[in-house]
Parts: structure tokens; C-alpha cells; sequence
């Protein structure tokens, strides 16, 4: 994936050499990958005061949210064992940094953050 990004910059004339394997992903821990989805749901209405389905937290997709389903199967969501899976798929596709945001309300991102730190960080040392 990255080595493709890589060739169609070096195509388009752009210097590669300082470009980073890196990927942005909304990041929300729960006992399910559905329900994490809901709680995604509502945290992005609420930041982007728009209707956004995600997953299955929402009834069928309409045209203009189908892809968000798509990557919402590529998102870590869900259990951290779930989120590990994830997080391993990227980085054996070439990821060297990834960008977290945390999909939760704010009152719970620091609890987000030690489930992080506990559960996920030390799988990757």
C-alpha cells in the first residue's frame, strides 16, 4: 500500500524520500465492535453536527455513507483484541506511525487511553 503511495508522488514529480508510513484511525474500546461503533456514531454527530452512520450502529447505509461502513471494518473498534488485529494489519502493510482519535465522549477518553496503554501498547514492544 505505502509503496504504491510512494510511486504515484515519485510520478507526480514529489520527493518521496522523507514521506512516513502513517495512517489516521478512530480509536473506540468496548465489549463489542458494534457497540463501539454506536458510541462512534454519536461522538462523530456531535463533533461534526452532521448524521453519520457507522458500521452496524445504524440502519442500512444510504449511498453517501456506504464507504463508511468500509472502513469502519478497518478501524480499531471493539474489544483490544479486536483493536490489536487491527493495529497488526496496518503495520505489516508498512505502517510506522498511526494517528489515534479517540471516537468516545470526552469523559471517557482517559479511561480509552489506559485501556490503550494497558491492554494494546505492550503487544507491540
Amino acid at each position: 500500500m505505502y509503496a504504491r503511495i510512494k510511486k504515484y508522488g515519485e510520478d507526480a514529480g514529489s520527493d518521496m524520500s522523507s514521506f512516513t508510513n502513517s495512517v489516521y484511525l478512530r480509536l473506540c474500546f468496548n465489549d463489542s465492535l458494534v457497540n463501539a461503533q454506536r458510541v462512534s456514531q454519536l461522538v462523530m454527530k456531535a463533533r461534526y453536527k452532521a448524521p453519520i452512520k457507522v458500521g452496524g450502529a445504524a440502519e442500512e447505509p444510504d449511498a453517501e455513507d456506504a464507504y463508511l461502513l468500509e472502513f469502519s471494518d478497518y478501524e480499531p473498534m471493539g474489544p483490544p483484541e479486536r483493536c490489536i488485529e487491527i493495529f497488526e494489519e496496518y503495520v505489516a502493510a508498512g505502517a510506522t506511525h498511526i494517528v489515534l482519535d479517540m471516537s468516545c465522549p470526552p469523559d471517557k477518553v482517559l479511561a480509552q487511553l489506559k485501556t490503550f496503554s494497558q491492554r494494546v501498547m505492550p503487544h507491540f514492544k
